[in-house]
């Protein structure tokens, strides 16, 4: 269980890692007249890392509950009596609850995905009064 919770911090560290430095890279640029990125190619850029994110959030919790269903079914295997079962099944629940808890979080860390830009021109509403 250990192991698994180094996993999921050091996947976690990963992910900010790789959104700290991805903008970076992203907006380097050898051509000196290159043009700066549009506000909507800035929000697809965005939209992808904040997707890349979940997806690395996600697959971390479902392998945490693999390893924890693999965990219980070897334990249930050798375990002889209904007591020691039931303290496996125990420890499974538990396992499940934390590695819930640690999704829950890191999905509050990531936050809300980034909002597309505003619309570039403006926009005005006419009303039967005004005709």
């Amino acid at each position: 269980m250990k192991r698994l919770a180094k996993r999921a911090v050091l996947t976690l560290a990963m992910v900010t890692s790789l959104g700290l430095v991805a903008p970076v890279v992203a907006s380097a640029n050898d051509r000196p007249h290159a043009t700066l990125p549009t506000p909507l190619q800035q929000y697809h850029l965005q939209l992808r890392l904040y997707n890349h994110e979940l997806l690395v959030i996600n697959q971390a919790y479902h392998s945490a509950i693999t390893t924890a269903q693999t965990v219980e079914l070897a334990r249930l295997r050798v375990a002889k009596t209904a007591a020691r079962k039931s303290l496996i099944r125990a420890d499974y629940h538990e396992a499940i609850v934390a590695a819930t808890a640690k999704w829950q979080n890191a999905l509050a860390a990531l936050g809300n995905p980034p909002l597309p830009p505003a619309p570039s021109h403006p926009t005005t509403t006419t009303t039967l009064a005004q005709l």
